[in-house]
């Protein structure tokens, strides 16, 4: 038997990926993990890793068969990416990948050939607000249309933009939320994101559920329930160490249960892919 099918979620973190229920959770894999996707029964992840020259820190895209027991190698697609890589999703034929510090959203094909490096927004240096770097980190994909997460660092409240598949901009969303994570659209098309400086989670022009004292990051929605994830905001080079949290919602937002993790999440799947957190969802 898979031990997936004692688990409902995928979580990434920067301590491993983990395979999480309501009241467990088990390590699948070890390593630095920012972005995961799941895909016709297997995880597409963006993992940092070590150079093979020993030059510093790069990063890849790296497939895992849902059927295996974690101790198989991961099979590489894609290397040498920026370490700063966010989320990952499939969007039509296409993997995107959101190259966050450089501010663009990288395309593959299904032979892991690069398509094109897209550019919603002006490119800008990392880090280098004052010159319009916004921090880009979440996708989604909805019709003929693309979503993306701008957390916006100390410059006001976070945005969401709206673009077309040319990733030309066809409207902007000002949130209420700052330094904000994950979007989803939700049935009746409102959309749900972390408030990660609040702790919340919060529906853009609607309500916002507290969550935690600590940021939320990594948002899963599925037919009857939520999963959001949440840890301490620690200093860049530590935040490996940190520990999290997955807390669990009914539809109606109300509390089920809440899964301590030795990482903190930065983003959450569903397994069985019934999730509108995903850009084709199952």
């Amino acid at each position: 038997m898979s031990i997936v099918e004692d688990f409902d979620y995928v979580v990434a973190s920067r301590n491993g990926l983990y395979f999480v229920n309501k009241s467990a959770w088990s390590r699948f894999r070890e390593g630095h993990f920012f972005g995961v996707t799941v895909h016709r029964g297997r995880l597409y992840c963006f993992e940092c890793a070590e150079s093979a020259g020993g030059l510093g820190i790069l990063g890849r895209i790296v497939r895992f068969d849902l059927g295996d027991s974690g101790g198989a190698e991961p099979e590489i697609l894609v290397e040498g990416l920026d370490a700063g890589c966010h989320q990952v999703d499939f969007i039509g034929d296409s993997l995107f990948v959101v190259d966050t510090h450089r501010q663009a959203v990288l395309e593959f094909d299904r032979d892991w050939r690069p398509v094109t490096a897209h550019y919603p927004i002006p490119a800008a240096a990392f880090n280098d607000w004052a010159n319009g770097y916004v921090h880009m980190n979440s996708i989604l994909g909805r019709d003929d249309e693309i979503l993306l997460m701008l957390h916006k660092g100390n410059l006001g409240p976070s945005e969401v933009i709206v673009v077309d598949r040319a990733f030309q901009c066809r409207k902007q969303i000002a949130l209420a939320g700052h330094r904000c994570h994950d979007v989803v659209v939700l049935e009746d098309g409102g959309l749900l994101y972390c408030d990660s400086t609040a702790g919340s989670l919060s529906v853009h022009g609607g309500p916002s559920i507290k969550i935690d004292t600590m940021m939320t990051r990594g948002l899963a929605v599925g037919r009857t329930e939520i999963a959001v994830g949440s840890s301490l905001f620690g200093e860049r080079i530590g935040r490996r160490t940190l520990p999290g949290f997955v807390t669990f919602l009914d539809r109606d937002y109300n509390r089920l249960a809440r899964l301590e993790l030795p990482g903190a999440p930065t983003q959450i799947r569903r397994l069985d892919g019934m999730d509108l957190s995903l850009s084709t969802p199952a």
